[in-house]
């Protein structure tokens, strides 16, 4: 589950612009886009999967339908050296309705990435040298540090991603593992009951590869325990 603010319930990450006179949340936010955003080019929302996910690190390139800003902003996606690159569009281009911090900077005009690196709530060496790598080439992408930026050699580009949604209660366990390349029809997984009985088996609504697993067993009908991307036809 995401970590919710304990006073109002609320996650920070979705109520962007925030409000100055609204709930200790929306204070949050509105500070964040007044004192931040306000003030910054360039932003790098560094998230890590939650403490029940496992997830393929990947970096959210969000489009507005802004052809230079897109632009700048895939590039400053390609710079990071992350090899898989979500492009993303899903979010409100209203800068009233922003929803999220970085497209609360893209309806600003400015380029703003999502990474996601790390999982299970842990902290080990290839994590943070992986978010250490990534900081390095965008530093050196924005010329704050000599040097030049290394994009992967082998990018992989996801037109979107597509939940797996269990139609029934029960305690998940997955087939697959973060990283396998799936076909539409693939069994993914399977949901038992309390007593060990295997009540459905989930399938791959879609050819792509897996990008987050929850690792907690117990789902309920309509939640998605994984989430598969939809590589970008070259």
């Amino acid at each position: 589950r995401v970590a919710l603010h304990p006073a109002d319930n609320k996650n920070l990450n979705r109520e962007f612009p925030g409000d100055k006179n609204g709930t200790p949340t929306e204070q949050l936010a509105e500070f964040f886009t007044r004192e931040f955003i306000s003030k910054m080019d360039f932003l790098i929302d560094m998230h890590s999967g939650s403490w029940n996910q496992q997830l393929l690190p990947h970096v959210y390139s969000p489009f507005v339908d802004s052809e230079e800003l897109d632009e700048l902003t895939f590039e400053f996606a390609k710079a990071t050296g992350m090899q898989h690159i979500v492009m993303y569009g899903e979010r409100p281009r209203d800068p009233a309705n922003s929803i999220s911090y970085p497209n609360t900077a893209m309806t600003h005009g400015k380029p703003g990435l999502t990474t996601e690196i790390g999982h299970l709530g842990q902290s080990d060496e290839a994590f943070v040298e992986a978010t250490l790598e990534l900081s390095r080439n965008a530093l050196y992408f924005l010329d704050m540090l000599p040097g030049e930026p290394t994009p992967h050699p082998a990018p992989v580009i996801y037109d979107k991603l597509k939940s797996v949604v269990s139609p029934v209660d029960g305690l998940f366990t997955p087939r697959v593992e973060i990283g396998s390349v799936v076909e539409k029809g693939t069994i993914v997984g399977e949901v038992r009951d309390y007593f060990g009985n295997v009540v459905t088996e989930l399938t791959s609504p879609i050819n792509g590869t897996v990008m987050m697993i929850n690792e907690t067993p117990p789902v309920k009908a309509g939640e998605s325990p994984m989430t598969i991307g939809i590589e970008q036809e070259v």
